[in-house]
């Protein structure tokens, strides 16, 4: 089976790369976009809410420092063990 030969010239190579980054540029922005609306916390306009959010986010602070600090200690502890 013989598969067709294609003829580029330089400025259709040219074309196409700026295309194709054009392409890329608009797909980043769109996942940029779609990525602040996902991860970004929702506004809330009462005081209930202001407090609650900051609350979450102190605690979930405080468990990746909890969390962290037992699994670096757990990390010591092997490397202390192994180095007999």
């Amino acid at each position: 089976m013989v598969t067709p030969q294609h003829q580029y010239s330089e400025e259709s190579i040219a074309l196409l790369k700026q295309q194709k980054r054009e392409e890329i540029r608009k797909s980043q922005e769109r996942i940029s976009t779609m990525m602040n609306e996902v991860l970004s916390p929702k506004e809330t306009y009462e005081k209930a809410d202001k407090i609650s959010t900051y609350i979450q986010t102190g605690i979930a602070v405080y468990d990746g420092i909890r969390m962290g600090s037992k699994l670096l200690s757990k990390i010591r502890k092997a490397f202390k063990n192994n180095s007999l």
